[in-house]
């Protein structure tokens, strides 16, 4: 047979055999897809999520290291400072009448610079009174003075007054950020407080604040100074007595605003004046003065406060509360300890 002719019923037959595919796998899929039920959609229930509890708890500063309460005051409130050794051939480190006497009139918290050299010396004397250590630290030996104090003193400040003269508030920070935390590992007891200005600088605090906070470095407490009656008389005086009050209140309102809730506050040196002889010290007005000072930090709340200063020969002896080579006390000392009796717990 001629090849030619039998060509055309080849094809006719692929053909028939592709129909026959095609009606077979289309019928196959029409009815599978028959089979196959419609997906249902369910219906929509609206579900009211239970309210998340709130996971912010509200900080509550945690008390000083020995801070307890007295008649509703802080113990810590009936401190004092023990300054340079250097200013007096007489001091509370080498006259055992100074120390009796800071004993007897029962001071609770002695601020005193620490350096590498003296900081044994200075603590054991603090230690024989009977006092808590509050110690003022510098960057240079900072590390050294905490590592061999251990937990004989858990309260210090960094450095003195940046803002008389110091580094400026970006230093002060700086110094602050870099070595606190390495402080804090190796005395995860002790408070460390700042900034230490000179009066209630509410800027300095501020930036200061503002700096450590963005470190995650905050301190325990917040401190400054104050002297409420310098360039003023006897009969001036009286009128500044709330400035107390007035300070604490701009701090608080400032460590609030900064922070986003309150911080301890220390006024870790006050007196009548700053000045040298401003200080009536041997005049009867300051037991007055003492007196009122004292009942002013204790309504304003503050947690810690020193008298500046002991026996040191400060201000050329205006500013001691105790003779440093008699250890006699100043009439400031006796309302100081008539303070302390008032509130201190009698059991």
């Amino acid at each position: 047979m001629d090849e030619r002719k039998k060509s055309p019923s080849i094809f006719l037959s692929i053909a028939k055999v592709a129909i026959v595919v095609y009606v077979l796998f289309t019928g196959y899929s029409s009815s599978v897809s028959r089979i196959v039920p419609a997906r249902l959609t369910p219906p929509v229930v609206k579900v009211t999520p239970s309210p998340i509890p709130s996971l912010h708890v509200p900080y509550v500063p945690r008390p000083l290291p020995g801070q307890q309460k007295w008649s509703g005051t802080s113990s810590l409130l009936f401190g004092a400072n023990d300054a340079s050794w250097d200013w007096s051939s007489q001091n509370m480190g080498n006259n055992p009448a100074v120390r009796a006497t800071v004993k007897s009139a029962g001071v609770t918290v002695i601020r005193t610079p620490l350096t590498s050299k003296d900081a044994l010396q200075r603590v054991a004397v603090i230690e024989e009174i009977g006092a808590r250590c509050l110690g003022i630290l510098r960057p240079q030996d900072a590390l050294q003075v905490v590592q061999m104090l251990g937990q004989r003193c858990n309260l210090y400040e960094w450095e003195n007054e940046p803002d008389n003269g110091g580094p400026n508030v970006t230093a002060y920070s700086h110094t602050w950020n870099q070595h606190i935390p390495q402080l804090r590992a190796i005395n995860s007891h002790a408070a460390f407080i700042g900034p230490v200005v000179a009066y209630g600088d509410i800027s300095y605090i501020q930036r200061f604040l503002q700096l450590v906070k963005a470190a995650g470095n905050l301190p325990d407490a917040v401190s400054y100074h104050l002297y409420p009656c310098t360039d003023q008389s006897i009969e001036t005086c009286p009128q500044h007595f709330e400035d107390y009050t007035q300070v604490a209140q701009q701090v608080k309102k400032a460590v609030t605003q900064t922070v986003g809730y309150s911080l301890p506050l220390a006024v870790t040196e006050w007196n009548y004046s700053w000045k040298p002889g401003q200080t009536p010290h041997n005049d009867a007005f300051m037991q007055n003065f003492t007196t009122s000072s004292l009942q002013a930090l204790a309504k304003a709340g503050i947690a810690l406060a020193n008298q500046f200063d002991l026996a040191s020969n400060a201000g050329y002896g205006s500013l001691d509360m105790i003779n440093p080579l008699t250890g006699m006390p100043y009439p400031q000392l006796v309302a100081f300890q008539a303070m302390i009796e008032e509130y201190k717990p009698h059991t």
